[in-house]
């Protein structure tokens, strides 16, 4: 019977500290679109931005930024992905401070918006057969654990206007 309830309780004991792992890694939520929005200091130039928050209550740091516009061809029996690079300002953001912090002026901000800084390229080159990856590596402050996330755009994911300010990816018009 003692063993038994050993087995047991190593199973919970197991499962529990599945569940805290689960729970440590960073959580980040990025925008389902591609804000295309009018530059604040050249009004005939236009801005991409993708916007980020931290959807836990614990500090991410460390966060790097990769994005590209990729599309397939064909490799003999396969395909194969190939892009080119594209330039994020910021490339590396040092921290994300936790979603409880919104709101507080003085507190780490849990949201960033990122921006796309090669707009003549993109808006050349992007057609239905090709793909933004925007790709995040973040880690999880107090605990050292690491999560990379993508997101893939499509061309009908760009949509006109500016994130408005919050934990949600609203858009306003300009």
């Amino acid at each position: 019977m003692e063993i038994f309830a050993g087995f047991i309780l190593g199973i919970i004991g197991t499962f529990l500290f599945w569940r805290f792992q689960i729970n440590i890694k960073p959580k980040i939520a990025i925008s389902d679109h591609i804000l295309r929005g009018q530059s604040n200091t050249d009004p005939n130039k236009y801005l991409y931005r993708i916007k980020v928050y931290n959807l836990s209550n614990r500090q991410i740091i460390n966060i790097s930024i990769g994005c590209s516009l990729s599309y397939k061809i064909n490799i003999g029996n396969g395909k194969r992905s190939v892009g080119k690079s594209l330039t994020v300002k910021p490339k590396t953001v040092q921290f994300l401070g936790p979603k409880k912090n919104w709101g507080d002026p003085f507190g780490l901000s849990p949201v960033k918006i990122f921006q796309l800084t090669d707009i003549d390229y993109i808006e050349e080159n992007f057609t239905n057969e090709k793909r933004i990856l925007f790709t995040i590596l973040a880690t999880d402050a107090e605990s050292g654990a690491a999560t990379v996330l993508r997101k893939v755009y499509m061309l009908n994911d760009i949509k006109i206007g500016n994130f408005e300010p919050g934990l949600h990816f609203g858009i306003a018009e300009n």
